[in-house]
C-alpha cells in the first residue's frame, strides 16, 4: 500500500500512526491522483493508495496534534485533482473514509452520501449520483465507501465533503456583498460591525438590519441615540472618541437605537460542521432584504434584526466538527463566558443582555442535527403555561409555513429534575440567554443533514380532513431545503407578531391566529393538568 502525507511517504501500517506529525489540512500526491485539503474548511489527515483507483482516507480529529485534541471525527472536505486518465476517457475512483464517528449512522442508513462539486456537476454542490458502495460499523467508528467517475471535463479536479460546505471565506464574501450593496441604501438601514476577533484573529461580525427611521431621515444632521459600547468588544472602534452620531456619519459608531421596534436576534455556526445553519441564515437575510416582498417590508418596518453569522470562525476554517481551536464545545460555555477565551459566545451574550430591556422578542441560534429528521426547534422549559403555549404556537407557525420544518421533531424542554443529563444541557446558548434576558422565545433551530419526513399538506382541511398532524412523507434535504426553512422564519415572525400582510392561517383548519392560539393553549393546559394528576397518583402510591 502506498501511504502519503505532506512530508512524503508514510509507513505500511493498515491504520495510520497517530503519533506521526501529519497535519489537519494537507496534500497527498500519488501517481494517478492528488488529494488536497489545504484550504478554508478542509480536513483530511491521511491518504493511502490501496490499489489502482482505490484509496483509504482518514479524518483529522478536531485540534489534531495539539494538547486540545478531541475525539470528534466527522467533517471531511478535500479536492481530488491531477487525475491521470491513462488511455481512458473517464475514470472512476473509490474512496473509503476509515475513521468517522458513529454519530452519522442514522443518516447513512437513510441513504445519505457525500457531496461533490466539479465541472461535470456544473461547478455546483450536489449529492453523489451513486449510493454508498459500503458502510461498515466498528466499536467506535464507521467506514463509508463511495465512488465518483471523473468525466473528461473534470481534469481540473473535484471537491468532496461530508455535507454542503459553507466556510469562513463564503461568509465574509457574503457580508462584503451585503455591505457594498446596502450600506447606503435609501430604504434599508444596514450596519456591519466587527464585534470581536476570534482567537486566531478572524472576524466575528454583527449585523443590524431594519428600515430607516423616517424621523432620522428627515433630520440628517440631528444627533440620535446609539447602542452603547460594550467593554472589550468592537476592537476597531475607540469608545473614548465618540462623535455625535447622525444620519450622515451613522457608520462611524454603534447602530441607532430604534425604540419603537421589536428586536430579533439570530446567530449561527457555533458548531463548525453545521453548515446547513449558514444556508438557513443566508436565505433568511437575502429574502429579508428583498424590498419587493411585502412580508419583508412589514418586518423591516416593525422590527430590528441583529445577527452574528459565524460564532466560531476558527473552527470553521480549521475544518473542525464541533470544537474551537482549544477543543471546546462553544455551545456549552454560555454559563461561564470569558471574552479572551470565548469571543463568539461572549459577544452573543452581551448583545442579548443589551436588548434585555424589553426590546428582545426572539433569539434563534441555528444548527444542524444528526439524529432527528427535518427542521425543528429546541425551546426552553417554563413553568408558565401561557409562555409554554406561546412557544409551541411559534413552532406551529414554522410548521405551517415551511415545507420542511417538522413540528413533530421539536423539543420543548423538561423540568430540571427530569432532565436525562442536566450537566450536558448546561451552558447552551438558547438556555443561558433565555435565563439572562427572561425572553421566553429563545430557540435552537435545527435541521437534519439529510432526511425530511414532513407531510406538506397536513394543515390543509381538504387534504387532511381528520386533522392528523402526525402524517409523514419522506424526503431528502439539501441546500434548497435548508434555504426554505430559513426563509420560513420571516413568515413565522410576521404571523406571530401580528404584522403578516397576507396570512395563510385562514387556509388551514385553524382558520386564523385566534383558532391556533385557542387550540394550542387548550392542549397545554390539559396536558399540564393530566401530568399534575398523574404526579398526585404517584405520590398516593
Amino acid at each position: 500500500m502506498e501511504k502519503r502525507n505532506g512530508q512524503g511517504n508514510g509507513n505500511n501500517l493498515s491504520q495510520p500512526d497517530l503519533l506521526n506529525a501529519f497535519s489537519q489540512q494537507n496534500i497527498f500526491t500519488f501517481d494517478e491522483i492528488s488529494i488536497d485539503s489545504r484550504f478554508d474548511g478542509g480536513n483530511l489527515m491521511l491518504a493511502e493508495k490501496v490499489s489502482p483507483g482505490m484509496y483509504n482516507l482518514w479524518i483529522s480529529p478536531d485540534c489534531y496534534k495539539t494538547e486540545f485534541e478531541t475525539k470528534h471525527k466527522v467533517w471531511f472536505f478535500f479536492k481530488a485533482f491531477n487525475i491521470n486518465y491513462g488511455n481512458e476517457v473517464k475514470k472512476t475512483f473509490i474512496f473509503k473514509i476509515k475513521n468517522m464517528n458513529k454519530l452519522q449512522i442514522k443518516n447513512y442508513r437513510s441513504g445519505m452520501v457525500p457531496v461533490v462539486c466539479s465541472p461535470s456537476t456544473g461547478n455546483s454542490w450536489t449529492y453523489l449520483p451513486t449510493p454508498l458502495n459500503d458502510m461498515s460499523i466498528g466499536d467506535n467508528y464507521i467506514e463509508i465507501t463511495f465512488q465518483f467517475t471523473f468525466q473528461p471535463e473534470d481534469s481540473t479536479g473535484a471537491f468532496f465533503a461530508f455535507t454542503f460546505p459553507y466556510n469562513y471565506t463564503d461568509c465574509q464574501n457574503f457580508l462584503n456583498y451585503l455591505e457594498n450593496t446596502f450600506t447606503n441604501d435609501n430604504d434599508i438601514y444596514f450596519h456591519r460591525e466587527l464585534i470581536a476577533n476570534s482567537l486566531e484573529g478572524r472576524r466575528i461580525d454583527l449585523l443590524t438590519i431594519t428600515a430607516h427611521d423616517p424621523n432620522i431621515l428627515s433630520n440628517p444632521e440631528k444627533a440620535f441615540e446609539t447602542e452603547p459600547f460594550i467593554p472589550g468588544l468592537f476592537p476597531d472602534k475607540n469608545p473614548q472618541n465618540r462623535a455625535v452620531t447622525n444620519f450622515i456619519n451613522r457608520h462611524q459608531n454603534r447602530p441607532f437605537v430604534f425604540k419603537n421596534k421589536k428586536y430579533i436576534f439570530l446567530s449561527a455556526r457555533v458548531h463548525p460542521c453545521e453548515s446547513p445553519a449558514s444556508f438557513m441564515l443566508q436565505s433568511f437575510i437575502v429574502n429579508l432584504l428583498n424590498k419587493n416582498d411585502p412580508v419583508s417590508v412589514s418586518l423591516l418596518k416593525n422590527c430590528v434584526f441583529v445577527i452574528i453569522p459565524m460564532l466560531n470562525p476558527d473552527g470553521v476554517f480549521r475544518g473542525h466538527y464541533r470544537s474551537d481551536t482549544k477543543g471546546r464545545d462553544l455551545n456549552r460555555v454560555y454559563h461561564q463566558l470569558d471574552i479572551n477565551e470565548h469571543p463568539g459566545p461572549y459577544s452573543a451574550m452581551e448583545v442579548a443582555k443589551s436588548l434585555a430591556d424589553g426590546r428582545l422578542v426572539f433569539y434563534v441560534d441555528m444548527h444542524a442535527h444528526s439524529q432527528k429528521d427535518g427542521g425543528f426547534v429546541f425551546a426552553n422549559y417554563t413553568t408558565d403555561l401561557t409562555e409554554r403555549a406561546e412557544i409551541r404556537i411559534f413552532a406551529r407557525l414554522l410548521d405551517i409555513y415551511s415545507r420542511n420544518f417538522d413540528f413533530n421533531s421539536c423539543g420543548f424542554g423538561s423540568p430540571p429534575s427530569q432532565e436525562k443529563d442536566e450537566a450536558d444541557k448546561k451552558g447552551v446558548g438558547k438556555t443561558e440567554i433565555g435565563k439572562e434576558t427572561r425572553c421566553p422565545h429563545c430557540y435552537t433551530l435545527e435541521v437534519s443533514y439529510y432526511k425530511g419526513t414532513k407531510d406538506i399538506k397536513r394543515y390543509n382541511p381538504k387534504e387532511n380532513p381528520k386533522q392528523d398532524l402526525f402524517r409523514k412523507s419522506d424526503s431528502v434535504l439539501g441546500i434548497s431545503e435548508f434555504n426554505e426553512i430559513g426563509d420560513s422564519l420571516r413568515n413565522a415572525f410576521a404571523e406571530y407578531l401580528g404584522i403578516h400582510p397576507n396570512s395563510y392561517l385562514g387556509n388551514t383548519f385553524y382558520l386564523g391566529m385566534d383558532g391556533l392560539r385557542k387550540r394550542v393553549t387548550n392542549f397545554v393546559h390539559k396536558n399540564a393538568k393530566e401530568k399534575e394528576e398523574q404526579k398526585r397518583d404517584n405520590e398516593d402510591d
